[in-house]
């Protein structure tokens, strides 16, 4: 039986990733100011002015000249390390010996920058979102399940679709979760579908025309491929 599904593209959940204000500082230059840039990890999205990091740098210079492995030496490394410095930044500190008064702020995976929200010249405080991205090598496929459809569809069944970019080109996915729940609205259940895309042709958005091909096994149960190693 083919079942036929209509969906949206949408983020893969897991792929997000938040950069946030690990100390208190002020945004003296964005090196990504409007949202949509891809950017690549450890690439420099702002550059902030800190007195507080400035005065752990000299916590760790000092501690470190009067004995480099001191416990305490060992707790104000880890403390920059917690604030998110790389142990080449901290190391490019003690060799230089002169805590700087301005800090990198860099992106902690590879994506596409999907929010932005600070400014140059603002304030920011400990905990506060400045950027948030998302890796695109891999998207959320959501299709709407009538319930008449349930029993043909499975964990791990392969998913085959069209999007209006590509006419005539099919692309492929797998079912990697089936809400438990109906929506009493539209009478459906989504199905998501996970989509690789390391070309990143395919965009969040996109409307999707889905097929499952579903058969029965000689037992008469649905047949879907063991994606779980089970």
């Amino acid at each position: 039986k083919a079942v036929r599904l209509v969906g949206k593209l949408t983020y893969d959940e897991t792929r997000e990733k938040s950069l946030t204000a690990r100390f208190p500082a002020r945004i003296e230059k964005l090196f990504v100011n409007f949202t949509g840039v891809t950017v690549t990890q450890g690439e420099h999205l702002a550059e902030v002015y800190s007195p507080e990091l400035l005065t752990a740098q000299r916590e760790l210079i000092s501690s470190y000249q009067r004995d480099p492995e001191s416990r305490i030496t060992a707790i104000a490394r880890e403390k920059l390390r917690l604030w998110d410095l790389l142990p080449e930044q901290i190391e490019a500190t003690l060799e230089k010996g002169v805590p700087e008064d301005r800090f990198e702020l860099k992106a902690p995976t590879s994506g596409v920058v999907v929010k932005k929200m600070v400014n140059e010249g603002d304030y920011i405080k400990t905990g506060e979102s400045l950027f948030q991205i998302v890796d695109l090598s891999s998207l959320w496929l959501i299709l709407s399940a009538y319930e008449s459809d349930l029993f043909w569809l499975r964990y791990g069944q392969e998913v085959t679709f069209t999007v209006e970019a590509y006419p005539g080109e099919t692309f492929l996915g797998n079912i990697s979760f089936i809400e438990p729940e109906l929506n009493h609205e539209t009478q459906t259940i989504s199905i998501r579908v996970t989509v690789p895309n390391e070309e990143g042709r395919l965009k969040p958005g996109m409307l999707v025309r889905g097929v499952v091909e579903s058969r029965l096994t000689e037992s008469g149960e649905v047949y879907a491929p063991d994606l779980a190693g089970k």
